[in-house]
């Protein structure tokens, strides 16, 4: 279970990630890739944004589906983990705590502050994470 957890993590820090890293251009549909999770980003009055995850770092960054930006974490707050069954059922349900990557900096951007949620299967469970996330974007959305 907590290999699933970690897997989540690791989405999520991609997710936002990729729109911070929007001044790179994409040549290839992330959101084709085998492992890609989609994650919603809601940053406030820095917009609401659809990124998608690729990876399996707790720091991946997140590629904007709207542009070629990316969105860097620096920090997640807690996040809330619910695993269902087949069914619909919950099978587990717990809380991860904040965590920050070391000492990352914005290095000048402004930082952005976004809630996420997303959603993915394994093995037969459908696990859905939500939180809190701290970084920066570079680029914009199209």
């Amino acid at each position: 279970m907590r290999n699933i957890v970690r897997r989540l993590a690791s989405l999520l820090a991609i997710a936002v990630l990729a729109a911070a890293l929007a001044a790179e251009a994409t040549s290839a549909a992330p959101s084709n890739a085998p492992n890609a999770t989609v994650v919603a980003l809601d940053c406030g009055s820095a917009g609401a944004f659809d990124v998608v995850v690729n990876g399996n770092g707790e720091w991946t960054p997140g590629h904007l589906l709207s542009g070629n930006g990316v969105v860097v974490p620096l920090s997640f707050g807690e996040q809330t983990i619910t695993v269902r069954d087949a069914e619909g059922n919950i099978v587990d349900q717990f809380t991860e705590p904040a965590t920050a990557k070391g000492r990352a900096r914005a290095s000048g951007r402004e930082r952005v502050s976004c809630t996420f949620s997303a959603t993915f299967e394994d093995n037969g469970s459908t696990i859905t994470a939500a939180g809190s996330v701290t970084g920066f974007m570079t680029g914009a959305p199209s």
